[in-house]
This record gives C-alpha cells, sequence and structure tokens, in this order.
C-alpha cells in the first residue's frame, strides 16, 4: 500500500498539470520540450554527416521548435477559453441552448475553420441571448403561468447577459484551436485503410462487409448529416446518381465524384473515389464523414411509398404520397434489367419491412390501450358496486380489498390526452384558462371540472376529474 501511496503522489502532477481549466500545462511543456529538444539533435546530427546535412538538421530543428512552440502555446489558449466558455454558458441555464452548441461544435482543421466556427458561435450566442428576453417568458408563462412566466423573465435577463459572453469566448477558443491545428496541419498523418464497419441497427459484431461500411457512410454524410440517425439498407450506383435505402426513406443523390465520367455498371465507391471522399471526425465518439458534398435529389419516406412497379425493360416506377394526400408517379432508369430487378426487390423488402415493424408497434399500442380501458371499467365498476353497500370496502378479484387496494394509481405522464379544449366543458385552452389532468383517466380538464383530489398510494393528493371523483372512494374535495 505504501507503494502505491508514494507512487500516486508522485504522479499526481500529471493529474492536475492535463486539467484544460489550466491549459494543460503538462502538455505545454512537453509540447516545448520536444521543439527544443529538435532544434539541438537534428543539427549536431546533420554536423557529422556534411554540410548539406547540417543546413537541413538546422531548417527541421527550427521549424520543429516554431511548430510546437505555437501549437502549444494556442492549444494551452484554447483549453483555457474553452472551459471558460462552457462554464459561462452554462450559468444560462439553458439545456436547448447547450444542445445547439455541442452539435455546431467541431475540431477546426486551421485557422479559416476556426474563424468560421467561431463566428457562427458568437451570432448564436447573441441572437439567442437576445431572443430569450422575449421567448423564455412566453414559453415559462405558457408551462407555469404567472410563476412560470417570473422564472422564464429570469431565465431571458441571466442568458442576455451570459450566451454573447460564451459566445465570444467560444470565438476565441476556435480561433486558438485554428491556429494550434494550423500549426500541425503538414505532419504526417494515419489515414484509415478502409470505411469503418457498419452495425446496420443490430448490435452484433459481425464479418466486415465493404458495401455496408461504404453505404452507411454515405447515410451518415448525406445532407450534411442530416439522417445519420436512420439505419443503412441497401445502395446502387444508377448511372451519376446513387440510390439510397435506409430504414426510414428512400433517397436519390449525388456526388461530386459521381459528377466525373463514370461507366454505368461501375460502383459507387472504388477505392479511388473511397479514398478521396471518406475520412473519419472523432469528438464524442467515432463518426464517419463525407469530405465531398453529398446531398439527396429526392427523398421518399417508406410510409408514404406504395405501388412499386417494375417496367420492362430498365424501368422502376413508385407512386409517392404528398402531404397533401395527393400521389406524384416516380420513375428511375436504370442501366440494365438486372439492376431494375434488384433495386425492385431491395426497394420492396425494405417497404415491408417497416411496414410490418409499423404494424408491431401499433399493436402494441392498441393493446396498452385496450388494457388500460379494461382497468378503467373494471376499477370503474368496482367503487359503484361498494357505494350501495353500507361497507365501505370494495372487492378486488372476487377478494375483500385491503385500504391500500383502494387507494389510486396515477395514470402515467406519457399517457395523458393533450387536447386543446376541457373534456367535460368543452371549453377552450388559453393562457389564463390553462390545461390539466385527471390522474385516473388522462382527460385533458380546466381546474373548475377538476375540483376534486384523491388519495394515491403513495400517499399524496392527485388532481381527478368530477367524474371520476363520484367513482373513487378514499377522494377528498376541494
Amino acid at each position: 500500500v505504501r507503494h502505491y501511496v508514494e507512487q500516486g503522489i508522485k504522479e499526481s502532477y500529471k493529474l492536475l498539470g492535463s486539467a484544460d481549466i489550466l491549459g494543460n500545462p503538462v502538455g505545454l511543456f512537453s509540447s516545448l520540450s520536444t521543439g527544443l529538444y529538435d532544434f539541438f539533435y537534428l543539427p549536431s546530427q546533420g554536423i557529422v554527416e556534411s554540410p548539406a546535412a547540417f543546413t537541413r538538421g538546422m531548417a527541421l530543428g527550427t521549424f520543429s521548435l516554431l511548430k510546437n512552440t505555437v501549437g502549444a502555446t494556442f492549444n494551452s489558449l484554447s483549453k483555457i477559453t474553452n472551459s471558460l466558455s462552457t462554464g459561462v454558458q452554462s450559468l444560462a441555464m439553458d439545456d436547448a441552448y447547450m444542445e445547439k452548441r455541442r452539435q455546431m461544435a467541431y475540431v477546426p482543421r486551421h485557422i479559416g475553420q476556426g474563424v468560421v466556427l467561431g463566428g457562427k458561435q458568437f451570432a448564436r450566442g447573441v441572437f439567442d441571448g437576445l431572443a430569450g428576453i422575449v421567448m423564455k417568458p412566453v414559453e415559462g408563462a405558457i408551462d407555469g403561468g404567472v410563476v412560470g412566466f417570473g422564472k422564464g423573465l429570469a431565465k431571458g435577463l441571466i442568458g442576455a447577459a451570459v450566451k454573447p459572453v460564451g459566445g465570444l469566448l467560444s470565438l476565441a477558443s476556435s480561433t486558438t484551436a485554428g491556429i494550434r491545428n494550423t500549426a500541425f496541419m503538414f505532419d504526417e498523418k494515419n489515414c484509415p485503410q478502409r470505411i469503418p464497419r457498419a452495425f446496420l441497427g443490430k448490435r452484433v459484431l459481425e464479418a466486415y462487409d465493404a458495401a455496408a461500411a461504404e453505404g452507411a457512410a454515405l447515410l451518415y454524410g448525406l445532407d450534411g448529416g442530416e439522417w445519420c440517425g436512420e439505419v443503412y439498407a441497401f445502395h446502387r450506383a444508377i448511372g451519376k446518381r446513387v440510390l439510397l435505402v435506409s430504414d426510414v426513406a428512400v433517397y436519390i443523390c449525388r456526388t461530386s465524384a459521381s459528377k466525373e465520367k463514370r461507366g454505368a455498371g461501375e460502383a459507387v465507391g472504388d477505392d479511388a473515389a473511397r479514398r478521396q471522399t471518406l475520412g473519419l471526425l472523432g469528438a464524442t465518439g467515432l463518426r464517419v464523414m463525407i469530405a465531398d458534398q453529398i446531398r439527396s435529389d429526392w427523398r421518399a419516406p417508406l410510409a408514404d411509398l406504395y405501388d412499386l412497379t417494375l417496367v420492362p425493360p430498365s424501368t422502376l416506377r413508385c407512386a409517392v404520397r404528398t402531404d397533401r394526400g395527393a400521389s406524384v408517379l416516380r420513375s428511375l432508369q436504370c442501366p440494365d434489367a438486372a439492376s431494375a430487378l434488384l433495386l425492385h426487390v431491395k426497394v420492396g423488402a425494405a417497404v415491408h419491412a417497416y411496414a410490418a415493424e409499423h404494424a408491431v408497434a401499433v399493436a402494441r399500442r392498441r393493446r396498452a390501450l385496450e388494457a388500460k380501458q379494461a382497468a378503467a371499467a373494471a376499477s370503474a365498476s368496482s367503487p359503484s358496486a361498494s357505494s350501495s353497500s353500507s361497507s365501505s370496502s370494495v372487492l378486488v378479484a372476487g377478494r375483500r380489498a385491503s385500504a391500500l387496494d383502494q387507494l389510486l394509481v396515477p395514470m402515467a405522464r406519457h399517457l395523458w390526452a393533450l387536447d386543446d379544449e376541457c373534456a367535460l366543458c368543452k371549453r377552450h385552452f388559453t393562457l389564463t384558462h390553462r390545461r390539466h389532468h385527471c390522474r385516473r383517466c388522462g382527460r385533458s380538464v380546466d381546474d373548475k371540472c377538476s375540483g376534486a383530489r384523491a388519495r394515491a398510494r403513495n400517499g399524496d393528493k392527485v388532481r381527478v376529474c368530477i367524474e371520476c371523483a363520484d367513482a373513487l372512494p378514499n377522494r377528498v374535495l376541494v
């Protein structure tokens, strides 16, 4: 034990010295020592060979000293300003704003990207800070009435002062990070030899599939990563475009690599194109990034896709429902009959899989609703039967119920109705005429129609509507 304590004390400086709020001084001195070592060591190695080697060593050593000095200095500044920015912006107590900030954040490759990213973050901080003065009180009033309005006003005023300052610190952090990476951008880097593996939603480690990995990378990078939450199913090159199928939609997309002349039967991702278009980005985890601009020319959700038909010799035709309920016919000319048949089979399988999964989800929700209605009917009939007798107890499942059985089990919040009017008096809800929920039936009611309380099993008094109050024992009228 003594040995571990001594070693822990000796190595504790590494933990403290690596803190971002302190600028990672351990990394700073490590980089500076590397630059100084190269500045003296490389020329000394060259002087024993030849004057030319000495000159080359002097140049390399000087470059290493400047690179590590600039990189280490701005790395420390970037870490300090980033820590301050995160701490200051957390004072705004705005989870949505912090989530937007996390989504905007990425590691700039050079000073140009750092300035652009920092400018966006600063503009976002100023805009959200000013908008919060108006939006936060309104949101608070809708959720919590007068008290919520006061809380929202306080959050808006705090955010108006905190968010622009945090955005300015983010500008400094991104700019310094860009300068740091500019100093190291010409170093040799280990590039990936293959595209990252695609798991396809199974969460099972299978043998590496280059085609699936390529298609998943295309889906993750499509439209700037807008559809990265979907699961890849199939893709195929169709001339200068690519048909991409996920578990949610069908896409016709185009890449800059596909704009080049290419044979009709050539795959979308040969080795050269794969090396050109794919890279890795690891910030919060391993993610795939497409370097080229990949945009979807057309997107059709599988839920709106029907009447998939193969028109000889090589045309694939389908109908797509629009938002207004109309149908639009779409045709895709394939290079040959075999490709058209393959696409017909794959797209049809995706549509059927989506329909089957949707049917299972609908059936599950229907069974839950039926069970809830049956429980509500049983609980409504049981107290009414007991109220006709002189005894205050009720029968539950053929036995004399205990006092605990007669207490209310509140309905889960996610099962509450979200209607625009009261279920009993039919008055519309407004900012002053607020919506409430009965904890027994889950209906939307106003304060007048929910003027009763029932004792829950945890001992709390919960709100119930006046209809459910008549069917409940142990109710408390307020």
